[in-house]
């Protein structure tokens, strides 16, 4: 996925095995594992700080090593996915579940303007119900 490879329901990029070694020889620390109880902890922080910004969280799925969130703010895309990471992070700190020095999450972020109510839509289905099987999960309007 790159900046122009990332609108939701369009084919993905085919893999790069030279780019994958590149990255994984330039990590520092294994990858961040969440399990259950760290994917809620994660989803909560993310609707708490969505309410603390006044932001709205339409939809969330956290997985094991990633989260997908579809946010309406005002806000630029690099301040809002930074404070997402930033706030998770805390939360995970606070309950015990990572240490002061772990990485949690990846630089940057990929981050699509959603223009129309059918995109919004499509990013929706996407996030919901196209990532396997179903963690944690917020979406609005939904019990």
């Amino acid at each position: 996925m790159d900046r122009n490879h990332n609108v939701p329901g369009t084919r993905l990029l085919p893999a790069d095995p030279h780019l994958w070694k590149r990255r994984k020889d330039a990590m520092l620390q294994e990858s961040y594992e969440m399990d259950d109880t760290a994917r809620r902890v994660v989803l909560e922080a993310v609707r708490e700080i969505c309410i603390a910004r006044d932001w709205q969280l339409i939809a969330a799925h956290i997985r094991t090593k990633h989260a997908h969130l579809v946010v309406y703010t005002e806000a630029h895309p690099d301040i809002a996915i930074g404070t997402c990471k930033a706030f998770a992070t805390k939360a995970l700190r606070a309950v015990g579940l990572s240490g002061p020095n772990r990485k949690h999450w990846s630089h940057g972020g990929s981050c699509v303007a959603l223009r129309t109510g059918r995109a919004v839509s499509t990013a929706v289905h996407y996030v919901i119900e196209k990532q396997g099987e179903p963690m944690a999960v917020f979406c609005a309007g939904r019990a």
